[in-house]
């Protein structure tokens, strides 16, 4: 299962690279267009956190597009689905770290131009950490890698249900969770349980995480476990 294992980690970079790049790129450039004007005009800019939520947004989308295609090419190549299994848990932590550094680098560099160019009216900031007490910028970066792998999680478990039932049963499990809070009582266990995960809460502690995180990963197993190497969107 090793050699598996080295052999899936292998693909899903080859697979994953060049997505990653682009998404990178295009927010860099982004940024850098928003610096210009910046220099250009009169006037300041505030950016605060929005290295965080395109990041996020895109493990959202990515997950779903990266089930999609590297699931029935390793089947193909005879890899089996607890290989595969396994591959993707190491990944999913190896991909949400890699994410936050570069996350972090990116902020640096910003820091670094604005210095070098001695930029006064344009501020970058990943979170503002004024906004939290008590939390240190090393627990705000632990805490960017359990979102991403909490994200990444769902998102393959929801390409992985959409890939095996079907649009009508994938569209119907995303209406599960807004549907929900319809429910008084549902609304408020969900929000009391959204706040072991949110930094700065009372009850937040990193370890929490675990619990989601060990949820979605055994329904995950479950499903990949009976996956046809047929998409039911596709028929492919």
């Amino acid at each position: 299962m090793l050699e598996q294992i080295k052999l899936n980690l292998y693909f899903f970079w080859k697979t994953s690279w060049m997505t990653l790049l682009i998404f990178w790129l295009i927010y860099a450039s982004f940024i850098l267009f928003m610096l210009i004007i910046t220099i250009s005009f009169d006037g300041g800019i505030e950016m605060i956190g929005v290295n965080t939520f395109p990041s996020m947004i895109f493990f959202i989308i990515f997950g779903i597009y990266f089930f999609r295609e590297t699931f029935s090419n390793v089947i193909k190549f005879g890899i089996t689905r607890m290989s595969y299994y396994v591959s993707l848990m190491i990944y999913i932590v190896l991909f949400s770290i890699l994410m936050t550094t570069i996350s972090q680098l990116f902020i640096q560099l910003i820091d670094l131009l604005i210095e070098i160019f001695n930029i006064s009216n344009f501020t970058f900031t990943g979170i503002d950490l004024n906004m939290i007490e008590n939390v240190s910028q090393w627990e705000f970066i632990l805490y960017e890698v359990l979102i991403y792998i909490l994200l990444f999680l769902f998102s393959l478990l929801l390409a992985s249900i959409f890939y095996r039932f079907g649009l009508k049963i994938g569209f119907l499990t995303l209406l599960v969770f807004p549907l929900s809070f319809v429910f008084r009582d549902v609304a408020e266990i969900i929000f009391d349980a959204l706040g072991y995960l949110l930094i700065g809460s009372e009850k937040y502690q990193a370890f929490y995480f675990l619990i989601p995180y060990l949820v979605l990963a055994l329904i995950l197993l479950l499903l990949t476990k009976r996956l046809s190497v047929v998409d039911q969107v596709t028929y492919k």
